[in-house]
């Protein structure tokens, strides 16, 4: 009985340091997550959306991504979008970005990247920030394509168009790769394209990667490691960098850029 009483106390004992180490744990994450998220949002790649549905065409984009350091994660982008204004009279309208992060805890305020720069017709412009609901053309819960709500932090700015004028904006951010037990992402989203009217004229987008990478891809070995998966897979090799160019590209036929490493050998690694 007393054996019984003793294993009793020392299971509440157990019980309790794990709920200890727990929240400790927790706390720490936290507080981790918080400050990087603060300091420098490791970005998911994004692109510019219009706010509400508005008559302004995207004709051209074209989005350079460097990441030439063999070990580094940090990536380098830089998008130009030319937007066309397809109403016959002046209009004002609020564009979007949105500021998905790997490490930003669910339910903090919105703040602007500190290398986060907007540029309209090669000038800098002040931009606000907040958590609004967005949509953007994604694969729902029965696997069918359609317009999907979400409520995130996102970048805003306005821009005033004149009848039928084009005007050019530049994004400059950076974005890291999603880490994983013998894995690594890296991953340009390109669903909110969807949400400017009609088709994209031209499209350029060049993923400029280390050499060691590129060769890795060059060799197009089954039996080679690390597996490199690439979208979309058609695409041409010049220099150290990857690229793919679209004329009248329906904005749908492409969700993405991305390199998916997986150095997972079975057996080894996060098999």
């Amino acid at each position: 009985m007393h054996l019984n009483l003793t294993n009793v106390q020392r299971s509440k004992k157990m019980k309790n340091f794990l709920a200890i180490f727990t929240i400790i744990c927790l706390a720490l994450a936290s507080q981790t997550y918080g400050y990087m998220g603060y300091d420098k949002y490791p970005m998911i790649g994004n692109v510019v959306f219009p706010l509400k549905d508005v008559d302004i065409k995207l004709s051209e984009i074209s989005i350079l991504i460097e990441n030439t350091e063999k070990e580094g994660i940090d990536t380098k982008v830089t998008a130009e979008y030319m937007l066309e204004n397809l109403n016959s009279k002046e209009i004002n309208v609020k564009v979007g970005f949105a500021i998905d992060s790997y490490v930003i805890v669910v339910g903090e305020s919105a703040k602007i990247p500190a290398d986060f720069k907007v540029l309209v017709d090669n000038r800098t412009i002040k931009t606000s920030a907040s958590k609004i609901m967005t949509k953007y053309f994604g694969i729902d819960s029965e696997g069918k394509r359609s317009a999907i709500e979400q409520q995130i932090p996102s970048i805003m700015w306005e821009v005033s168009f004149k009848s039928k004028e084009k005007k050019p904006i530049t994004t400059t951010y950076t974005l890291e790769w999603y880490l994983g037990p013998g894995y690594k992402v890296l991953k340009l989203d390109l669903a909110r394209l969807n949400l400017w009217k009609g088709n994209i004229d031209k499209a350029h987008f060049r993923l400029t990667l280390p050499k060691e990478l590129i060769d890795n891809i060059k060799a197009q070995d089954p039996s080679r490691w690390p597996k490199i998966t690439i979208e979309p897979p058609k695409y041409k090799i010049k220099d150290h960098a990857l690229e793919w160019s679209f004329k009248d590209l329906k904005k749908e036929k492409i969700n993405a850029i991305s390199i998916d490493v997986n150095y997972r050998k079975p057996g080894v690694v996060g098999d």
